[in-house]
């Protein structure tokens, strides 16, 4: 355990040296809000359940003196070393010991935290795998009743942080279903389905109690179908280079997995079972990314599971046939596919990493200045970020003027509308922010978000629709231009409205 955390830590230092990506910097600054007492999706809004907020909340109370990225970030950790303690576990109710366990459990959590995929860690897929991952060990053992509702609890748990995990908990279910007699099957349903429904329905009933239900329900149904229908023309352009430098990466992990799915027809129960189950999770997860429309490659961190289990069986056979041959050629042989697949997922990894790093690195650096400045010039009052960095917010220590953080809810088609805007500058005239960020492009001009009062060409993931012309009146009225900061311009409230 300790290895496997101080490999995962290792590969997500970066995240916490230069910090969260966008969605982790939601995620981080969604947890402090509810902290602050603000509620989610109606005070704060973003399209995710609401598992990480609640868990960001809850690290952030523990170790929050740490800085609120750094509480993330360690959660972010333990659940990827878990992913790794649960792959081992489920292949030693297998049979599957030695080293084979020892390096698929390594592997796993060397794809769960590869930078392509994790970001630097602050992610929803990590947590809800390793609870997807441990209802697995919980299932393949001799399940009691109250065994049977804690499988079913961590099911419904894993999908409260991530939908990514649907086609894991759908075979956990089916493996805790594998061999039950007739007479006991209703029964271990129910138990199953009570376990999974009682997280859900205490969050929902949460919700509903602080009165946030409705608005969650838009957010993580209604947006997240709008999203979907924005991802049509772009989704597979955008995608296909990420699923390709993905499979790369994963291509050692992937290598023995196929070795692994080959022995599905002399594999003894329950290793066929879980075979299966493996082969099952992979390819729902494949046909969940088609459905979805676009592919991100957090997308494919549960993913270390199925593929670790697989892995695991396919090197205990290379280990039988090493054992079975003194040979050094045959060995050589048999081994060089390995190594071979090895060395191509590190450089593809640290190829992809550099890439993703040196965006994040510089959104983070322009986040740090814009934030010294604000702190240094602009004493107090509230703060309007325009484009899609919600930690600029918490790095200056300014509460939003408006629920989002972020505005692509406010310009994505089928989602978006003029009422919205409306509201939005409605609170601004309410409650004027005492300064507004263009963190729009790279600089002045440059490409990137829709334009605030600066005119820049438009890169788009189809969430482009332009309703924000009451937001850019207001902002021309009431403010200036007080400074251009690590490409940024900063407006400040002007003594009188311009005319």
């Amino acid at each position: 355990m300790i290895v496997l955390v101080l490999l995962a830590g290792a590969l997500l230092a970066p995240g916490l040296l230069i910090g969260p990506s966008l969605d982790a910097a939601v995620f981080s600054h969604l947890g402090g809000r509810l902290l602050d007492g603000v509620a989610p999706y109606v005070g704060a809004w973003d399209h995710k359940p609401p598992g990480l907020y609640l868990a960001s909340a809850a690290v952030q109370a523990v170790l929050g003196w740490l800085g609120p990225w750094t509480a993330d970030w360690l959660l972010s950790l333990g659940a990827t070393a878990g992913i790794g303690v649960a792959v081992a576990a489920v292949l030693a109710r297998l049979g599957v010991t030695g080293w084979p366990r020892t390096l698929v459990a390594v592997g796993s959590v060397v794809l769960a935290s590869n930078y392509l995929l994790a970001l630097g860690g602050g992610l929803t897929e990590p947590i809800a795998a390793v609870l997807v991952a441990s209802a697995l060990v919980l299932a393949l053992r001799p399940l009691a009743g109250t065994r049977q509702v804690l499988a079913g609890a961590l099911v419904g748990a894993a999908l409260i942080f991530s939908f990514q995990v649907l086609p894991g908990a759908l075979v956990v279910i089916a493996v805790a279903m594998a061999g039950t007699p007739a007479r006991g099957r209703m029964a271990r349903v129910a138990r199953l389905a009570v376990g999974a429904a009682a997280p859900v329905a205490l969050v929902a009933a949460w919700l509903a109690l602080i009165g946030a239900l409705p608005a969650a329900l838009d957010a993580i149904v209604t947006y997240t179908a709008a999203y979907r229908f924005s991802n049509t023309e772009y989704g597979g352009t955008l995608s296909a280079p990420v699923a390709s430098w993905t499979l790369l990466v994963s291509l050692f992990l992937v290598a023995p997995a196929i070795l692994g799915a080959r022995s599905i027809s002399a594999a003894p129960s329950p290793r066929r079972t879980v075979v299966v189950a493996s082969l099952a999770w992979i390819a729902a997860s494949l046909a969940l990314f088609v459905v979805q429309g676009r592919f991100l490659a957090h997308y494919a961190i549960p993913l270390a599971v199925p593929l670790g289990i697989l892995g695991g069986v396919g090197l205990q056979r290379v280990m039988a046939s090493l054992h079975r041959s003194r040979a050094l050629v045959r060995r050589a042989v048999v081994v060089a596919p390995f190594a071979a697949t090895m060395a191509i997922s590190v450089m593809a990894g640290v190829i992809s990493a550099a890439m993703q790093l040196a965006a994040v690195a510089d959104m983070s650096e322009r986040s740090e200045a814009v934030a010294t400045y604000v702190r240094e010039t602009v004493s107090e009052g509230g703060m309007l970020v325009w484009g899609n960095d919600p930690r600029l917010y918490d790095l200056a220590g300014r509460s939003p003027t408006t629920r989002y953080s972020y505005f692509y809810p406010l310009s994505t088609p089928g989602y978006s509308t003029t009422g919205m805007v409306d509201e939005v500058a409605r609170e601004l005239a309410a409650d004027p922010p005492a300064v507004v960020v263009d963190a729009g492009s790279s600089a002045p001009g440059q490409p990137g978000f829709l334009p605030l009062l600066i005119n820049r060409p438009i890169t788009t993931d189809g969430r482009d629709l332009d309703l924000l012309d009451p937001l850019r009146a207001f902002v021309a009225t009431h403010y200036k231009l007080a400074a251009t900061v690590a490409g940024w311009p900063i407006y400040v409230l002007r003594d009188e409205p311009t005319p």
